[in-house]
């Protein structure tokens, strides 16, 4: 039998190997990777879990994760997502390059290659991993052939062809939400985001059908009138789950005014649609492995079925649309283009590809369009902004046969969806958000009222487009929501080349890019206080000996000051060390670990404050809501615009509240503020002002 003699040498080594191993992370590791920093390599953790990184840390909490990073690593480090490298940038001047820089990178989507991709030669391919079908083939193609009725794929394997022709959960509306797997395994063609000359073309067009004009013209009105249907059954039920309602009127919206799609006209089919739309896009945040059960699954069904109920519709609409289009170019004396290679009238199937290098001639319909903007009470020279399904369609007819190639008949119905998807999903996070925060903060209630009665007085009941636009203080409120309650955790983008930024750090080719909007709230400049605390302790051997070995000025291969973002209000430098961001901590943290401008848990009243907006000197610096750039969210006016009519109509009716004041601590974040089942019942109480 042992003893305690012969125990305790094996103890003395485990301490002193277990000694060896805190000594080494707590001093050894960080000044290993402050050399490689020096050296240019992106800072970034050193050890993460396998196949997941720091995903669950992200998920959980975006800003406590993006915050305690900034701390360590500054405004751009390396992580591990799903099991894959990423760069994650989140200051102004980083931000602009990636958002702006289309020779530098490139629109990206996790597992590209499990999206279905269309070939010159007419043939469609996807890969998809092996572990997800339980086969060694993972590579299917069939060859497309056209007629009247429908493309059909012959001699597929694994997919029959309406998974191949898959309804594209994405629209050149908004290309920043980008779940990863899921979406490239519900979408079929993403070039018109990814490829430069395409994404401009998609852009001009579609942002003629959500500019503030067309909003004006063609959304507003039909878009009150969905609302108050909404508040009247708010308003006879007293007590709403204030998510739920958010889900269906942002559902309605995007269904009945944005895409001006026809719907079944049976109420039970109505219903059905938008039911089969949430399944869809629930479908988007589950896991990709499709078996049954899986939100995925039933997702790839529920579009299949949503393809069989609203294509005969769709196609109706657009070949009308088409028909209008052309007479259009006719009366104008310009030249058909693509007649001999339409399908349904439509659109061109033939040159689809690289290959395909037609000059494009934009049809105006300015003739038309003028009739309209004089119908409607414009004056004899103004034009009538596009709506949405028009655009798309002029945009199909207008390129020639490269870019009407681009948009078959299947496609331009998978872009109508993703319009739906795009505003559905950033239309009901934003009205939980704005409603929730209004509702917990009654000194913003009582000032949003004020702004509303002084509105009454000057232009009546009316509530145009240029009305709203005479409210800052609401448009405040929706810009803080944002801010605080960010709708989006970001977008990725790919570097097609080695790209040297000025803080001298090189994003190499080939890396996934993570511009983060949490990450670019947190270290906004604007809300840093100018001076951070003194560091405690500074004059210790300890720390004066540390310092002196990693060298505290030094972060990254361009040295003292060789910033990784802007610095308004600071001195130079300060928040370019980890010392220094550390001791701005000390300053502001408070019990949840987060600043005050960004801490909705705990301290709603202090970190909610619309004012700021409203001064040149505290206005945030690095919002970044909609994204920005080439890839600007173009359904920015659209969203803004609904968010302040809800919220003008509700002031305008109701008092109301949250039922339960701790709503959003008990919120996540991901992929919108979402809170826990229950616990968001929001009480109506009808009046007026």
């Amino acid at each position: 039998m042992m003893s305690w003699t012969d125990i305790l040498p094996t103890v003395g080594i485990a301490l002193q190997i277990f000694a060896v191993i805190v000594f080494s992370i707590i001093f050894v590791m960080p000044w290993v990777q402050l050399k490689l920093v020096q050296r240019g390599r992106i800072p970034g953790p050193i050890f993460w879990l396998p196949l997941i990184g720091e995903t669950p840390q992200l998920l959980q909490s975006p800003f406590k994760y993006m915050w305690n990073r900034w701390l360590s690593y500054g405004g751009l480090f390396r992580t591990n997502l799903l099991g894959q490298e990423v760069f994650v940038v989140g200051t102004q001047d980083i931000l602009r390059s990636v958002w702006s820089d289309e020779e530098a990178f490139e629109f990206h989507v996790s597992c590209m290659d499990s999206a279905p991709r269309m070939m010159n030669n007419g043939t469609i391919a996807a890969r998809f991993p092996k572990w997800l079908f339980g086969r060694d083939d993972g590579l299917i193609k069939g060859q497309l052939t056209a007629d009247r009725d429908r493309k059909v794929v012959k001699n597929t394997r694994l997919l029959n062809a309406k998974d191949c022709l898959t309804i594209a959960i994405c629209s050149p509306v908004t290309g920043h939400k980008v779940p990863g797997k899921t979406f490239s395994m519900l979408i079929t063609d993403i070039r018109h985001m990814r490829e430069p000359r395409q994404h401009a073309f998609f852009r001009r067009r579609l942002g003629q059908a959500l500019s503030p004009a067309a909003i004006a013209a063609n959304l507003l009105g039909p878009m009150a009138a969905v609302m108050r249907r909404h508040l009247d059954s708010w308003e006879r039920r007293g007590r709403v789950l204030l998510s739920h309602a958010s889900e269906e009127l942002s559902m309605d919206v995007a269904l009945e005014v944005v895409t001006g799609h026809p719907l079944p006209p049976s109420p039970d089919d109505k219903a059905l649609v938008r039911r089969l739309f949430r399944t869809v896009l629930n479908g988007l945040y589950g896991l990709p492995v499709v078996l049954p059960g899986t939100a995925i699954y039933k997702a790839l069904a529920a579009r299949r079925q949503l393809m069989d109920m609203l294509w005969p519709l769709v196609e109706a609409e657009a070949t009308e649309v088409a028909a209008r289009v052309r007479r259009g170019k006719e009366e104008e004396g310009e030249e058909e283009e693509g007649e001999d290679a339409a399908v349904l009238g439509v659109i061109s199937t033939e040159g689809y590809g690289e290959d395909a290098a037609a000059p494009y001639h934009a049809p105006t319909l300015r003739r038309r369009r003028m009739a309209a903007g004089a119908a409607a009470g414009g004056g004899d020279g103004e034009v009538a902004p596009m709506r949405m399904l028009e655009a798309q369609v002029s945009s199909a007819l207008a390129g020639g046969d490269e870019l009407s190639a681009v948009l078959n008949p299947e496609q331009l119905f998978e872009r109508a969806l993703g319009t739906v998807i795009a505003v559905d999903e950033t239309s009901r996070h934003l009205f939980f958000a704005s409603v929730a925060a209004v509702a917990l903060v009654p000194e913003v209630r009582l000032k949003l009222e004020d702004e509303q009665r002084q509105a009454l007085e000057k232009y009546g009941h009316e509530l145009s487009y240029s009305v709203l636009g005479d409210m800052p203080y609401l448009d405040a409120v929706i810009k803080e929501s944002l801010r605080l309650l960010p709708v989006s955790i970001g977008g990725f983008r790919l570097a097609k080349q080695d790209v040297q930024l000025r803080s001298g750090f090189v994003i190499p080719r080939g890396a996934v890019v993570y511009w983060s909007t949490h990450l670019a709230h947190c270290c906004d400049p604007a809300l840093l206080p100018r001076q951070p605390a003194p560091e405690p302790g500074r004059g210790s051997p300890a720390g004066s000996w540390f310092r002196s070995l990693v060298g505290a000025g030094s972060v990254g291969p361009s040295g003292p000051g060789g910033g990784q973002g802007g610095k308004r209000g600071m001195a130079v430098g300060v928040l370019d060390t980890v010392e220094g961001r550390r001791a701005l901590a000390r300053s502001i943290n408070g019990p949840t670990g987060l600043p005050a401008h960004l801490d909705f848990q705990m301290r709603f009243d202090e970190a909610f404050r619309p004012e700021r907006w409203l001064n040149a000197e505290t206005r945030p610096k690095q919002w970044a809501a909609f994204g920005g750039g080439g890839h600007l969210c173009l359904g920015q006016h659209v969203a803004m615009t609904e968010a302040k009519l809800l919220l003008a109509m509700m002031l305008r009716r109701f008092d109301f509240r949250m039922e339960d004041s701790g709503v959003l601590r008990k919120a996540s974040m991901f992929p919108g503020p979402t809170p826990r089942r229950g616990t968001d019942g929001l009480l109506i109480t009808p009046r007026t002002l």
